[in-house]
């Protein structure tokens, strides 16, 4: 009897943690936010870029200012 409750309450952990890792994963995907189906990651990309400017071509910016060369 003793082995057949610890049977279905590891069943039930089981079932309830895949329930929630499947909330979990399926949470983000109606949001606009950050994390949404179109970027698919979870930040957005922390450098502002356009598509008049990006910071992908490292040699078209100035690293250093005036008092510092």
């Amino acid at each position: 009897m003793e082995q057949a409750v610890l049977r279905v309450s590891a069943i039930l952990l089981v079932v309830v943690a895949m329930a929630a890792t499947a909330a979990y994963l399926l949470e983000g995907d109606d949001s606009d936010g950050p994390g949404s189906s179109e970027t698919g990651r979870l930040f957005d990309d922390p450098l502002l870029q356009d598509e008049g400017h990006d910071h992908r071509n490292a040699s078209e910016h100035q690293f250093y200012t005036q008092n510092i060369e």
